[in-house]
C-alpha cells in the first residue's frame, strides 16, 4: 500500500491486519494486471499525486473495513482460553517458520503473520505479511511487508541453532513507531488467511470498492464551504467534488474552508493540500489556513482532508479526503447551491464583483429546457415542475455583443418535501429541563409535526401549509402549520404552528402554539432532511411567540390550569429544531 498504518476514523487504533489482508488479496487476484502501490493513487483521478497518500480514500476505507470485519468484530486477536489463536500459539517457532516457507513455496502468495510479545497481554499486537524466504547458513530469513513502513523491505530472522525467531521490532501503528513506542515482538505466529477470513467476504467488500460505496455510513457526513477572507459582502460557496467532474467558481482569490457536519458533536479539523504547478509540488497546510488560488484565471487543485475523533478515541484520525477544481470568476449566482421544493419558486441573483455594463444582457438557462433573456436586470425567478438536479447557467453580454463577458453556474436540487417537524426541547433524556411549568415541573419538549400517516404539506410557491385532525386515546387533536420561505429558499421567513386538543367530555383541554421568524435552513443532500437545530440565544432570536396551556377538570368540577412558567434561553440545552422531510 502507498499509505502508512495510521488508521482512519473507522479503525482509529490502526489497521495493520486490514492492510495485510488487503495486500495479500490484491496480489492473489491482480498481481499480473494492476500495481497496488499505484492503483489507488488519488483513486484514479485524471492527475496523479504519488506524494500524497492521504487522498487514496478508497484504499484507506477498504483496509479499515477489512480490519473491522475480520479483527475488530471477532475474537481472533485475543490470546485467551477458547480463542482460535491458542492452537497456533502452542505450535513451536520452528513449525511456524517452516510452515511459512512451505506456504510461500506451494501457494506463491503472501502469508499473514501475527506479532505479539510473549506473556505480555498489555503489549499491542501487530500484523505483517511475508512474501519471500531465504535459507542461509545458520539462519533463515523471511522478507516481510510491514504496514507501518510502506516501500521498505523488512526482515525476520529465524536462528536454526536455537530454533527461535529473533525479535522483530515494530509498533501497533505508524504514529507509535514514529514516537518510539515500539515492541520487540518475540511471538511470531503464522496464521493462514483461510483461518483468519472468508474469501467470499473479502470479495464482497472489494465489490464495494468497485461500487464506490466502501466505508458508507462509517465516517462523518459533511459539506465543505469556501469562505472569503475579510469581506462579508462576498458569498460563501459550497465546494463541489472534482471527482464528479465539477468546477467550483469563486468570486475571490483568498479563502478559508469551513466544514458543516451532519453531526456537529464530532470534533473535526481540516488539512489542506494546495497544488503549486510552477514548482510542481503540493503544499500541505495543517491545520488548513488561508488558501490562495495560484492561477486565478485557470483551474486550481485544492485537496481537503477531514480529521475526526471517534467516540472511543482521544486523537484525530483520517475521516475523508476530496479534491476540488476551483477557478476564480467575477460573476456568481446566489444561491450557488440550494434545494427547493417541486413547484416552489426560486429567486436567483447574478452578482458581480465590479460594475456590470448599463446595457447588460443576461441569458439564462435553467437546466430543464427553459431559457430566458433579460436586459439590465440580473435577478430572475424560476419554478421547476419535476424532481431532479439542475444546473443553472447565466451569461452576461454587453449590449448585442456575440461574445459573453462572463458566466456563472448554480446547482438546484428539486425535491418534494411532504413533512415538517418542529420541536422546542429543554432536555433530551436526563432532567432537569430548561422549560418549566407553573407547578415547577419539567416540560421536556413541545412539538408539532405531520409525519407518519398525516396529510402532506401543500405548497404554493414559497408558501406551505397543512391541517390535521385525529383522535388519540379519546382526545381529539387538531394541528395547523403554515409558513412561508424566504425568496431564495434559504430560510423560513415566518411560520405558525398551533395544536388544540379536547377530550373526556371537555375535562381535558390543551393548547400549544409557536410563531417562528427568519429561521435559517441547511441541508445535507437531496435525500436528507432540510433544516437544522439552534441552541440557546440563537433559538430565542427566532421565536416571536410561544404558548403552552393545559386545563383539566376533576370529578368534583374543580379546574386546574398549567402553563409555561419559564424558559432558560441562556442554556445551550434549549434547542429549537425545524426539519422538512421528503
Amino acid at each position: 500500500w502507498p499509505f502508512i498504518n495510521d488508521g482512519t476514523y473507522a479503525a482509529h487504533g490502526g489497521m495493520c491486519a486490514g492492510m495485510s489482508i488487503g495486500a495479500a488479496y490484491f496480489y492473489r487476484d491482480f498481481k499480473g494486471t494492476l500495481q497496488l502501490r499505484s492503483h489507488f493513487d488519488n483513486d484514479q483521478y485524471w492527475f496523479q499525486t504519488p506524494k500524497v497518500w492521504q487522498d487514496d480514500a478508497n484504499g484507506l476505507k477498504f483496509c479499515a473495513e477489512l480490519q473491522h470485519a475480520f479483527i475488530t468484530t471477532s475474537d481472533i486477536w485475543e490470546r485467551k482460553q477458547g480463542s482460535p489463536l491458542i492452537p497456533l500459539l502452542n505450535r513451536s517457532e520452528e513449525d511456524h517458520f517452516w510452515s511459512l516457507c512451505y506456504a510461500l513455496l506451494v501457494n506463491n502468495q503472501p502469508q499473514f503473520i501475527f506479532l505479539a510479545v510473549r506473556n505480555d497481554y498489555n503489549a499491542d499486537a501487530h500484523a505483517i505479511i511475508a512474501y519471500a524466504y531465504e535459507i542461509l547458513p545458520g539462519e533463515g530469513r523471511l522478507k516481510v511487508y510491514d504496514p507501518n513502513s510502506p516501500g521498505k523491505e523488512g526482515t525476520i530472522i529465524f536462528d536454526f541453532s536455537s530454533g527461535k525467531f529473533r525479535p522483530y521490532t515494530s509498533a501497533a501503528n505508524a504514529s507509535a513507531l514514529a514516537d518510539g513506542r515500539t515492541f520487540n515482538y518475540n511471538e511470531i505466529v503464522f496464521i493462514p488467511l483461510s483461518t483468519l477470513c472468508n474469501m467470499k467476504d473479502i470479495d464482497r467488500i472489494w465489490q464495494k470498492v468497485a461500487d464506490r460505496t466502501v466505508g458508507a455510513g462509517q465516517y462523518p457526513e459533511y459539506e465543505l464551504w469556501a469562505v472569503p477572507v475579510d469581506n462579508e459582502d462576498l458569498p460563501r460557496v459550497k465546494l463541489l467534488d472534482a471527482a464528479d467532474g465539477k468546477t467550483t467558481y469563486l468570486p475571490y482569490r483568498d479563502f478559508t474552508v469551513e466544514i458543516i457536519q451532519k453531526d456537529a458533536g464530532i470534533p473535526t479539523t481540516l488539512t489542506a493540500w494546495v497544488d503549486l504547478p510552477d514548482i510542481k509540488e503540493i503544499e500541505r497546510q495543517e491545520p488548513a489556513s488561508i488558501i490562495v488560488l495560484e492561477r486565478p484565471d485557470k483551474d486550481n487543485l485544492v485537496g481537503i482532508q477531514v480529521n475526526a475523533i471517534a467516540d472511543d478515541a482521544t486523537n484525530y484520525s483520517w475521516a475523508g479526503f476530496q479534491w476540488f477544481k476551483i477557478r476564480m470568476q467575477s460573476l456568481w449566482l446566489e444561491p450557488a447551491d440550494t434545494t427547493v421544493n417541486m413547484n416552489q419558486e426560486l429567486r436567483l441573483v447574478l452578482r458581480h464583483n465590479s460594475t456590470a455594463p448599463q446595457n447588460a444582457r443576461f441569458v439564462w438557462d435553467f437546466g430543464d429546457g427553459t431559457t430566458k433573456t433579460t436586459i439590465g436586470d440580473s435577478t430572475n425567478t424560476h419554478t421547476w415542475t419535476e424532481l431532479g438536479e439542475y444546473t443553472v447557467r447565466v451569461e452576461m453580454f454587453e449590449g448585442n455583443a456575440a461574445e459573453a463577458i462572463g458566466s456563472a453556474l448554480a446547482t438546484v436540487n428539486v425535491t418534494a418535501y411532504s413533512s415538517i417537524f418542529i420541536m422546542l426541547q429543554g432536555m433530551t433524556t436526563t432532567p432537569p429541563s430548561t422549560i418549566k411549568d407553573t407547578n415547577g415541573e419539567d416540560i421536556s419538549q413541545i412539538g408539532w409535526a405531520n409525519t407518519d400517516d398525516n396529510p402532506p404539506l401543500v405548497w404554493n410557491k414559497q408558501n406551505f401549509s397543512v391541517d390535521m385532525k385525529k383522535t388519540v386515546h379519546g382526545v381529539e387533536v387538531n394541528t395547523s402549520i403554515s409558513g412561508r420561505l424566504s425568496d431564495d429558499g434559504s430560510s423560513i421567513a415566518t411560520m405558525t404552528a398551533i395544536t388544540s386538543s379536547v377530550g373526556y367530555g371537555g375535562d381535558f383541554m390543551h393548547n400549544s402554539a409557536i410563531v417562528i421568524t427568519d429561521f435559517p435552513l441547511g441541508e445535507f443532500g437531496v435525500v436528507s432532511p432540510l433544516g437544522r437545530g439552534l441552541h440557546g440565544p440563537a433559538a430565542q432570536a427566532r421565536v416571536a411567540n410561544i404558548s403552552w396551556r393545559t386545563e383539566t377538570r376533576d370529578n368534583e368540577g374543580n379546574t386546574k390550569i398549567t402553563e409555561i412558567e419559564s424558559i432558560d434561553w441562556s442554556s445551550d440545552k434549549t434547542t429549537l429544531s425545524v426539519y422538512f422531510f421528503q
